[in-house]
């Protein structure tokens, strides 16, 4: 399997007029540019797709550890006996630091 370029990926400054908005991410030698549209459509809408892309591509790790993480401790708790408290505490520390860093930043949540 081909590795992707490595986060952290970023979302270039725009301004309001802007017909397209930018992710970059690694460097000039084997990095990537992406352009996404936003002359074509609700420019709110591409931007917050734009957020998205971001935010799902740096968070994605973190979250798969997390989810491997928390799988690997309901087994054990499931088919090994009683659960280990100190196992499960770092699973759901591990799984919230991971869910909060895919979160908007300075997004309300419930």
């Amino acid at each position: 399997m081909v590795k992707h370029t490595p986060t952290p990926w970023n979302l270039l400054p725009h301004e309001p007029g802007d017909k397209v908005r930018w992710i970059e991410a690694g460097d000039k030698w084997d990095g990537v540019r992406i352009e996404v549209e936003r002359d074509d459509c609700d420019k709110e809408i591409a931007d917050a797709n734009a957020e998205l892309i971001v935010r799902a591509v740096n968070a994605h790790d973190a979250l798969v550890a997390a989810l491997r993480l928390a799988e690997e401790e309901m087994c054990r708790a499931t088919f090994k006996g009683p659960p280990d408290r100190k196992g499960l505490n770092y699973a759901i520390d591990k799984a919230r630091a991971a869910l909060a860093a895919s979160r908007k930043p300075n997004r309300d949540r419930p």
